[in-house]
């Protein structure tokens, strides 16, 4: 739930599996990583799952932050691909490629491809738990931004835990308010979606 958009489970899935396809059709898989530049939407989660399902990792970059940081992650990343939006394609001259979500004829490329779930033999590469699930930057010791890597393991029991310890049920509901670009959006998106529950995303931090 973000603002007036709902998504179900169902169409949640469908349209984060097609852009998975689209993805991997890109040569996206295991140990790459893909940077996400969104606004607060239900597209960024979109996106973020997306990027999952195809087995690779997402930097999460926040609109808000001076380009300059923006930059610097990006480049110091080696992201292999941007997702961005029409309204924030020009914040960063990005010198990889880049997926415009919102422009026309992507989406009518994404209707094109199958809604199912990606197997195992589709992927680009063997995915495992030790895989790279995202990039966070730090402010760093040092006055620069730093990559600290979290595989996909401690993501899945991360979500078990804190489904267990707050007891979040298929009737609740979890808000998103915190930055993507801070640990604490993953706790939110992951305790929401691993339980069932609806989550709903603040459209400002």
């Amino acid at each position: 739930v973000c603002e007036g958009e709902t998504l179900t489970y169902a169409q949640l899935e469908a349209r984060a599996n097609r852009l998975a396809r689209h993805l991997v059709g890109r040569g996206i898989g295991p140990e790459d990583i893909v940077a996400i530049l969104l606004e607060r939407s239900e597209h960024l989660v979109v996106g973020l799952l997306a990027v999952l399902k195809a087995g690779a990792a997402y930097l999460p970059l926040d609109a808000d932050y001076p380009v300059q940081r923006l930059s610097y992650m990006l480049d110091d990343s080696r992201a292999k691909l941007l997702i961005t939006s029409t309204r924030l394609a020009g914040l960063l001259d990005a010198g990889q490629p880049a997926l415009v979500l919102d422009e026309a004829a992507l989406q009518a490329q994404l209707a094109r491809e199958p809604a199912r779930a990606l197997t195992d033999a589709e992927l680009v590469r063997a995915l495992s738990p030790a895989n790279l699930a995202y990039l966070i930057y730090t402010s760093g010791s040092t006055g620069k931004p730093k990559a600290v890597g979290v595989t996909n393991a401690p993501v899945i029991n991360l979500a078990r835990a804190q489904i267990e310890r707050f007891d979040i049920r298929a009737q609740d509901r979890v808000l998103q308010f915190a930055s993507s670009a801070f640990d604490a959006s993953v706790s939110e998106i992951v305790t929401a979606l691993g339980s069932s529950a609806a989550l709903v995303i603040s459209s400002e931090v």
